[in-house]
């Protein structure tokens, strides 16, 4: 049987911020072909991916908003609008709904990401990708470009590359202010996306 939740911490609950001050978390998710590939704890790197990005949302404190862009060709790249706690299933159906298809634009993905962000709150951008960009990008150019113009956001990079992608994962942390992740399984991916967003577990927050 599993141990019964713990209830979650006052600095969990009762958090610092002020209105309109609220942390936001933006997941730049790779649908590329090469995310069918298999991952320790999964039949597949996406659905670790979906897996990890739900428990990540469900753990954070109701007043912080996400949003998403995700990628499966050079134009085929998509963003989200912000969502609050109560729409965070229609959030999560979207994830569900990413399919791996073909090319890996990571330049215009982490663009459309700065984009999303606003200058008002810190802002977590987590790039969740095996890949290189295979669509004529320069995703370390576009990290710095955001950096510049939002100087509040942080970018870290979930490598699930397996190590072949840590060149350009490292240059886009490093532009971002951010870290590399390097999860070798499912549970890893998990605990790498919880670590990125900064926050402590709120699930047991009422």
């Amino acid at each position: 049987a599993e141990p019964p939740a713990q209830p979650a911490s006052r600095a969990a609950c009762e958090p610092s911020w002020s209105p309109g001050r609220e942390p936001r978390m933006i997941f730049v998710v790779d649908g590329s072909g090469s995310m069918s590939e298999g991952i320790a704890g999964a039949p597949s790197r996406i659905s670790a991916a979906k897996r990890s990005i739900r428990a990540t949302v469900n753990a954070l404190h109701k007043d912080i908003r996400v949003g998403m862009v995700s990628f499966s060709d050079c134009m085929a790249t998509q963003n989200s609008k912000y969502y609050s706690a109560a729409e965070r299933p229609a959030f999560l159906a979207g994830v569900d709904a990413i399919t791996p298809e073909r090319a890996t634009s990571l330049a215009a993905s982490i663009r459309r990401g700065g984009a999303l962000a606003t200058r008002r709150s810190e802002t977590v951008m987590m790039v969740v990708s095996d890949g290189e960009d295979t669509c004529g990008g320069d995703p370390c150019a576009a990290a710095r470009a955001v950096k510049a113009e939002k100087s509040n956001v942080i970018i870290h990079v979930i490598d699930l590359s397996g190590g072949g992608n840590s060149g350009v994962a490292r240059c886009i942390a490093a532009a971002g202010g951010g870290r590399v992740f390097t999860p070798g399984s499912a549970a890893q991916v998990t605990s790498s996306l919880r670590t990125a967003t900064g926050q402590p577990d709120a699930s047991g927050c009422q």
